[in-house]
């Protein structure tokens, strides 16, 4: 996907929406992304975003 892309300005967004409007790409993603709450010691809750890492 990343190779196929072009590059500057707005390409990782143009990559997460294709990589979240493919179910099984999005699927293989959230398995290794997790983002559910975590709770901290200081009784705050961190909801990792849905976007991790840099693309582009």
């Amino acid at each position: 996907m990343l190779a196929e892309a072009d590059h500057g300005p707005g390409v990782a967004d143009a990559l997460f929406d294709a990589l979240f409007a493919d179910p099984q790409a999005a699927a293989l993603y959230h398995a290794v992304y997790p983002r559910q709450p975590v709770p901290l010691p200081d009784g705050t809750v961190f909801v990792p975003p849905e976007r991790f890492g840099v693309l582009g």
